[in-house]
């Protein structure tokens, strides 16, 4: 879920349009093939460094790079908005394609391929094809909802609010890994499912333990 509600789809089929409406007078369609050119090396640095930083951290990262570049784009549009603001004479008309480019770099390194990475690790072999059916149709069922909606949400809550609650998710995605998402790097599946279940049997016993203070 959090893989799409990012607003990952919404952002890369609609780079152009948003380059457009941001106004700064840069080429949209030549700032959307740096994104794409950047996206390609993110993912090659990503690949070298995922066995070594791990993957909580890499995940946590992601979100967070997203979280600052959906924050920063909100302020960009809500200050265009203003009147006042007047992004193609103003060191901010780079802050758009600088924000998007984190963006991808963000989502490239972390959840955008890791979210099958530790599906693979986590889960059993006899359940691992069944689940990543259900899985990879639920992404992109969601990435389908999130693209054709993209443009009602921007005329229903305007477009910094929308990057806005894209940030917001991303926030979410972040508490949701630090508090649910183990660590498997370098681990074998039985020992991320053994320190799963001392972890929830654990948190059993200190439940049963305030319930007989009480």
């Amino acid at each position: 879920m959090f893989n799409q509600v990012c607003g990952i789809s919404a952002v890369n089929f609609y780079t152009v349009h948003i380059f457009d409406l941001a106004g700064t007078g840069l080429n949209s369609y030549l700032s959307t093939i740096v994104v794409g050119i950047v996206q390609v090396v993110a993912v090659l640095l990503a690949s070298a460094v995922v066995d070594k930083a791990g993957r909580r951290v890499l995940l946590i990262s992601s979100f967070i790079l997203m979280h600052l570049s959906l924050v920063s784009l909100g302020i960009f549009f809500y200050m265009k908005k203003s009147g006042d603001f007047h992004p193609e004479q103003s060191l901010l008309r780079w802050l758009p394609l600088s924000s998007v480019i984190v963006f991808n770099v963000g989502y490239c390194i972390g959840i955008g391929s890791l979210v099958w990475t530790v599906m693979s690790e986590i889960l059993p072999s006899n359940v691992i094809g069944p689940v990543f059916a259900l899985g990879t149709a639920f992404n992109w069922v969601l990435a389908f909802l999130i693209t054709r909606f993209f443009d009602v949400l921007n005329k229903a809550l305007e477009i910094q609010n929308t990057f806005w609650l894209f940030s917001g998710c991303c926030v979410a995605a972040a508490f949701f890994i630090i508090f649910t998402v183990p660590e498997t790097k370098a681990k074998s599946l039985q020992q991320i499912q053994e320190e799963c279940f001392n972890k929830g049997r654990n948190s059993k016993s200190e439940s049963k333990a305030d319930l007989v203070s009480v």
